[in-house]
């Protein structure tokens, strides 16, 4: 309960996301999405450092006002009564978010399975989304335009076989 938590319906799902302001006015705004399954709390201790990394022996030019959200269907945000509601869809919703509050130009980061959101923000609201930063880049092989060496063929088939028998979690 430190920092201020907030509600807002966005075609038809009710978004819960932390905004926090930092003191400086020259302050970039920059969404933080966390990984499916996680929540915001994976950023709760590097908001102070963000909004204010003065203390922390950073310049006041480095100070973020941020904006939190919580993936729809997790956390603290409603679940999506449609299934139209993959990447592009929270991309979009997070892109009317940030105009929602204020934020012209904005930067994202992500961690884990967001990546795919933050990347889709990128290509869809190019705009106002001004960088980004992924800690996961997620980029499939496209097998018709490659000319593939044996080892990247076995590569491939070991990427195969993890989704096909090793990633439970994932389709969990």
């Amino acid at each position: 309960n430190q920092w201020s938590n907030f509600r807002t319906e966005i075609d038809g799902v009710d978004i819960h996301f932390m905004h926090v302001r930092s003191s400086s006015a020259e302050a970039k705004s920059l969404i933080l999405t966390n990984g499916w399954l996680g929540s915001v709390v994976e950023f709760l201790k590097v908001i102070s450092l963000l909004t204010e990394p003065q203390p922390f022996d950073g310049c006041v030019s480095d100070a973020f006002r941020l904006v939190i959200p919580s993936l729809p269907g997790y956390g603290f945000s409603g679940k999506p009564k449609v299934t139209v509601w993959g990447v592009e869809k929270i991309a979009d919703c997070w892109a009317k978010l940030t105009k929602r509050l204020g934020c012209t130009k904005y930067l994202a980061q992500v961690g884990d399975w967001g990546s795919l959101v933050t990347s889709t923000i990128a290509r869809q609201d190019s705009g106002h989304c001004k960088g980004i930063n992924l800690d996961m880049v997620a980029v499939p092989p496209n097998k018709d335009c490659l000319d593939l060496t044996d080892q990247e063929k076995t590569a491939l088939l070991g990427l195969q076989f993890y989704q096909d028998w090793d990633s439970g979690y994932s389709k969990i």
